[in-house]
């Protein structure tokens, strides 16, 4: 059996980290706790030296975890030392040592994603989060794959000693974000997931072709339902065979072309009427939606206008814009996620339908608008983050 993690918001060093253990040993509460952790280290060395930081902003960013709850090597490294592991930097060769195979797991980043790559039994597994599931390495691979990955720039970290460490028995524990799948299960996703992307690519190849040929100047020839020589497809044999399908749906809806076209040119030629004729109202119309956009903004910025002062039942929250600003205010616990979204909208100009509002540990987005503050389990001096709607 293999323990496997799919992509939870932004939780992959959690689901590397178990994935690489086997089992659900950490959830994104645990590592947020080393990670504060490690931000006090941190901040007690900075007052310790000549390097303090006089507008004490050290001690508002965290630097073992993001505001997205993506977290630092340092965390997923004194995750590992609870069980008396360690993980090396091992981009180079000579760390690797000049037998991959030989090693038990590695744990691979690229910018903001972790994965894992562990050695269960006799095989190598890809155990990247992203995935549908474990995706199974050729032992002969495993050292043009770690290449590839090198090339790619991704940090390479190989963790030794899993073999003798006291891991306590998880089999059959899912914990909050995995679940245990057998071999056949494994390769039988992988390749449901895989034949579902060459749909897609096939797909979009087809859609792609249709739009190169409406936008360039070339003409569409439609000869007994065929494409021909518009555009040169033979580069391609999946865009030529999925234009061609379209082009014997088209010649199979309508075989002369006669009447049908004659139909669509009075159509376009009506509705072009009606457009042109309709130009004043819609100017008419739009002009009064702005007027009425102006209203119920004055509405909100007087709504607004006055910030409760601190009390029971008054909350004080700091929220970290997508720009890397931030802005604080204080709220009713009454208020509903829905008030704090439109005073966002009317302070900063946000536009909250396609951002959310989101708690930083677990990460979690608060999606129901209509929860009060306090029903969502929102405590005073919280900090809440703005970030696209998933």
């Amino acid at each position: 059996m293999i323990y496997f993690e799919r992509q939870t918001s932004r939780l992959c060093g959690v689901h590397a980290i178990n994935a690489l253990l086997q089992g659900p040993f950490f959830s994104a509460s645990d590592l947020a706790a080393i990670a504060r952790a490690l931000d006090d280290e941190e901040r007690s060395l900075l007052d310790q030296s000549s390097l303090r930081r006089s507008s004490g902003s050290h001690a508002e960013r965290s630097e073992n975890v993001g505001d997205d709850g993506n977290f630092s090597i340092q965390v997923l490294c004194k995750a590992l030392d609870v069980f008396g592991l360690s993980a090396r930097y091992a981009s180079a060769d000579e760390e690797r040592g000049t037998d991959s195979a030989k090693e038990l797991a590695f744990v691979c980043n690229l910018s903001e994603h972790w994965f894992a790559l562990r050695r269960l039994g006799d095989a190598w597994w890809d155990l990247n989060s992203m995935h549908a599931a474990p995706k199974k390495i050729g032992t002969f691979y495993l050292d043009a794959f770690l290449n590839q990955l090198t090339a790619e720039g991704y940090s390479i970290f190989v963790v030794r000693d899993l073999a003798a460490a006291a891991l306590p028995e998880m089999l059959g524990q899912n914990g909050e974000y995995g679940e245990w799948l057998t071999e056949e299960e494994c390769l039988r996703l992988t390749s449901e997931a895989e034949t579902a992307q060459a749909s897609g690519r096939a797909r979009l190849a087809a859609e792609s072709a249709m739009k190169t040929l409406s936008d360039g100047p070339s003409r569409l020839v439609v000869d007994g339902g065929v494409a021909s020589d518009v555009v040169d497809l033979t580069a391609d044999r999946e865009l030529q065979a999925a234009l061609e399908a379209s082009m014997e749906d088209y010649g199979k809806l309508d075989a002369s072309g006669t009447d049908t076209d004659a139909d669509l040119k009075a159509v376009l030629a009506a509705s072009l009427e009606e457009i042109e004729g309709g130009d004043a109202s819609i100017e008419a119309a739009i002009a009064a939606s702005l007027r009425d956009e102006e209203a119920k903004m004055d509405v909100d910025v007087a709504r607004f206008a006055e910030e409760p002062d601190a009390g029971d039942g008054i909350v004080s929250l700091a929220f970290r814009l997508p720009d890397g600003d931030r802005i604080a205010r204080r709220f009713a616990c009454a208020s509903s996620i829905a008030d704090v979204e439109k005073w966002l909208e009317v302070a900063k100009r946000l536009d909250m339908r396609s951002n959310c509002l989101a708690l930083a540990f677990p990460p979690r987005a608060l999606a129901d608008a209509s929860t009060s503050i306090r029903d969502a389990g929102i405590t005073d001096r919280e900090v809440l983050a703005v970030r696209p709607r998933p």
